[in-house]
């Protein structure tokens, strides 16, 4: 088996841009949130006040929809951290959860109603693969790619099927990562999450993930993050800095019968785990969403993968409860922050009050020698997967 590694990070979001912008923004727990706009409620009353706005750009390019500046941009911001110049020789793995709409309604009222403008490239904008087409088409990448759908797993099942291409020997570079964008003009897409209620209902927006007070998840309307999974022997011999190590990655499907909640039968989740039997892991970075059920199940998850076995429980980082909550981008958003936190021996903390009984999860952030850590996913429709990953060593 190859050994892989993470070699470049490209996050994009609100309020920052790039790994080191990214890694300081949840370091300090900062949070950007903006109030509902009154063209979304139009027609419907939000019970959610809040949302993450999507990043802006300062030059838009009219042509693409905010999704694809978003793929495109980390997919430069992770290039260029890891010192490659294109993706020639190499393949693509990238999570979506819903993709890019923003420009497929609007075509869709234009057509239907006569308002408007048809965007002409709307098949091209907002097919499912679009992210990997225009990185591909912009960077060179001419190895396999594709996009994969995993719901709220999708960017951590995307590193995860990086991970094994690489490690099983089909190729040797590969750009994975997780990219979503649910803006919309009237917020349609965030409206279907709010009647699910799962959307939080707090009077500030803050989730407070694992709190007592948790109501729901904050609504990030667009994020995005690209990283670099190399084999080591190449990172080595072009003088790669080198991240993290991706040990193992693990998947299953457990809905237990509810297409959004996720199964009171721990089962099939603790059997992911499995695959960091016998190592002793310093930092977990959950789910986490702030939602009340989601966040009982993987309290007690937790619980009985560390407190029954008379373990000490890792330092937990809910990164949802600071930048929101991305879906497709999520998971490698905290890949990527598990990545960051082993290479600098530093965890965010949480911003939580009134803690749930029986988790470790600190407010305050902190220096920490990080030698294993895992990252996790639960997606809508049973959707689960779990990254090990390790800090490198010759």
């Amino acid at each position: 088996m190859r050994r892989v590694v993470i070699t470049g990070i490209g996050p994009l979001g609100a309020g920052w841009r790039g790994a080191a912008d990214f890694f300081r923004a949840l370091l300090e727990k900062e949070t950007l949130l903006a109030p509902i706009p009154p063209e979304y409620e139009r027609h419907y009353r939000f019970k959610s006040r809040f949302f993450v706005p999507a990043p802006a750009f300062p030059e838009p390019d009219r042509h693409l929809d905010v999704f694809l500046q978003i793929a495109l941009e980390c997919a430069a911001l992770a290039l260029d951290d890891a010192g490659l110049e294109d993706l020639r020789g190499g393949g693509m793995v990238l999570g979506v959860g819903m993709g890019g709409l923003n420009a497929a309604l609007p075509s869709y009222v234009a057509h239907a109603h006569g308002t408007g403008r048809f965007n002409r490239l709307v098949i091209p904008l907002s097919m499912p693969n679009s992210p990997v087409a225009w990185i591909g088409t912009r960077h060179g990448a001419d190895r396999e790619g594709f996009t994969v759908n995993a719901a709220c797993a999708s960017g951590t099942v995307a590193v995860g099927e990086a991970f094994r291409r690489i490690r099983d020997g089909q190729v040797d570079l590969v750009l994975s990562g997780g990219v979503e964008c649910l803006l919309d003009p009237c917020g349609a897409m965030m409206r279907g999450f709010d009647a699910l209620q799962v959307l939080t209902q707090a009077a500030d927006g803050l989730p407070r993930p694992f709190s007592q007070k948790r109501s729901g998840f904050l609504f990030n309307m667009g994020a995005g993050c690209a990283l670099i999974l190399e084999e080591r022997e190449r990172a080595l011999r072009r003088g790669a800095r080198i991240y993290a190590e991706i040990l193992d990655y693990a998947a299953c499907t457990a809905s237990g019968g509810n297409i959004v909640a996720l199964p009171e039968d721990l089962t099939p989740l603790l059997a992911m785990f499995r695959i960091a039997r016998g190592i002793r892991i310093d930092y977990f970075n959950a789910h986490g969403t702030g939602t009340e059920q989601s966040d009982r199940v993987e309290r007690d998850i937790i619980r009985r993968i560390w407190d029954e076995r008379g373990e000490r429980q890792p330092y937990i980082s809910a990164t949802k409860g600071i930048i929101g909550h991305s879906l497709g981008a999520s998971g490698a958003l905290e890949a990527a922050a598990t990545a960051l936190s082993i290479h600098h021996g530093q965890a965010h903390g949480n911003l939580t009050d009134a803690v749930m009984e029986g988790i470790c999860c600190p407010q305050d952030s902190a220096d920490i020698a990080i030698e294993h850590a895992l990252s996790a996913s639960y997606g809508f429709g049973g959707h689960n997967a779990l990254l090990l990953l390790k800090r490198h060593r010759a």
